[in-house]
């Protein structure tokens, strides 16, 4: 079928191309396939989100049986690819059109070709390139020693450290800031490699490594200690233990001095690093003032509150780790402390032990009362008493996002009037001041507290 030309009223939204390539970010790739064939000038607005995103565990099938004419047409538009698999789907990306990738997402284990087809996929979108997803799932649970690396670990040093030729208007040099985020579980490289990588890669903000190792450090070579790297994910011993076979290899905190954001992973301790310098390594990070803790003990945690970080501005833990000492170490950031967050199932035995310990509720209560610059506070797992609250106010009058849960606040019926009641009386505040309101509910009353917080939005 032939793109007509129907006529279009100037009052009609639709005609203009603007609000047409809007509206194609919200249809699906059906809805946006029977778009194109309104119009010529309708065809070139909605084919982009037709072909935006491959996904090889839906549309592999159709993917693999386009022809070449049809690649050579629409290739160009292929902006992210996810789910990669096997070699078969790698294939299927084996064309020059398909050189415009923003996001690649890998998870295959490494049999040499699909290594070799990778690389050439990567190299050839390395100008728009974005974001990079590579995993290579363990092949056993509990492999021999000598298959570790043999099943266990990818070999990526020629795709991510050897550049492509270099282009005469200096192509490459754009190439090399492209790079934004990059996730890489088991794969394996050489430090130097890795170093290599983070200097061209300039406008890297977020690295996520798991099971990662960075191997054959020497002492005579010069690491890249410069990268404006702002947030790191990885575990305690995903950072000083790179390398199995070297405990003298420098941390992977050399390379990020202006490390910003770290989502620990994992606290537990490494085997051949004592506490006191990784408290020490991470003390010489001085942007380091956005933390998340998972999972872990909570003495690491208290000491890295207390003692190590300073001016913390956010702070993202498990119920689970919360101590007499952990909390206390919070509120020594109140002048900075901007948001906290508290994870956690409310559910579980552990978290009832934790809320209902006497010196934790009073240091849970301690927060919203000193931490003055709070915007955020989710303390989902612990029930607050409006009671306590309106005889110890909160000081914390700039939040913007408010997540707690209140005593006999617990159905949808009750919640769903509290939010009501506030927008009502945000909506119409003169109305408020005159009308009598029964103000012995519980609703009633959570919602005139929540009246104090004027920039107030998520509840």
């Amino acid at each position: 079928m032939r793109p007509s030309t129907p006529d279009s009223s100037p009052n009609d939204a639709l005609g203009l191309s603007e609000i047409r390539t809007v509206v194609a970010l919200y249809l699906n790739r059906k809805d946006c396939s029977s778009c194109m064939l309104v119009a010529s000038d309708w065809f070139h607005d909605f084919v982009p989100s037709v072909w935006h995103t491959i996904d090889f565990d839906k549309d592999f099938t159709a993917f693999s049986g386009l022809t070449l004419h049809i690649f050579a047409k629409y290739g160009g538009f292929i902006s992210q690819v996810a789910n990669i698999s096997s070699i078969e789907h790698l294939k299927a990306l084996q064309h020059s059109a398909i050189g415009s990738l923003k996001s690649i997402k890998v998870c295959f284990r490494n049999q040499g070709l699909e290594f070799q087809l990778l690389a050439d996929t990567i190299r050839r979108s390395q100008g728009a390139l974005i974001s990079l997803d590579i995993t290579t799932p363990p092949m056993h649970e509990k492999p021999p020693p000598a298959w570790k690396n043999l099943f266990n670990y990818m070999y990526l040093m020629d795709a991510i450290s050897s550049p492509p030729p270099p282009l005469e208007d200096g192509t490459w040099a754009r190439c090399a800031s492209s790079l934004r985020s990059i996730k890489f579980d088991h794969i394996s490289i050489t430090r130097e490699s890795f170093s290599s990588f983070l200097q061209r890669c300039s406008s890297l903000q977020e690295l996520s490594l798991s099971n990662v190792q960075l191997s054959s450090h020497a002492a005579s070579l010069t690491l890249f200690a410069g990268s404006k790297l702002r947030c790191l994910v990885a575990s305690l011993v995903q950072v000083w233990e790179l390398d199995p076979n070297d405990s003298l290899a420098p941390t992977l905190l050399a390379h990020f001095p202006l490390l910003q954001k770290w989502h620990i992973t994992s606290l537990t301790q490494p085997s051949r690093v004592s506490a006191e310098m990784i408290l020490r390594d991470i003390a010489k990070c001085r942007s380091l003032k956005d933390i998340r803790f998972s999972q872990g003990d909570s003495k690491t945690t208290s000491n890295l509150i207390s003692h190590v970080l300073d001016g913390l501005i956010s702070c993202t833990l498990s119920i689970q780790l919360l101590a007499s000492t952990t909390i206390p170490g919070l509120v020594s950031h109140l002048n900075t402390l901007t948001s906290i967050t508290i994870t956690g199932n409310n559910t579980t035995e552990t978290t009832a032990t934790i809320i209902q310990d006497a010196s934790t509720t009073k240091w849970l209560q301690l927060i919203p009362r000193l931490c003055l610059h709070l915007q955020l506070l989710s303390f989902e797992p612990v029930v607050y008493d409006i009671e306590v609250i309106e005889a110890r106010q909160w000081t914390c009058l700039n939040l913007r996002e408010l997540r707690v849960r209140f005593k006999d606040l617990d159905t949808l019926q009750q919640i769903d009037r509290c939010v009501k009641q506030v927008r009502f009386w945000r909506q119409e505040a003169s109305a408020s001041l005159t009308q009598p309101w029964d103000t012995d509910t519980i609703p009633i009353r959570v919602a005139q507290y929540m009246l104090k917080f004027k920039r107030l939005r998520i509840v």
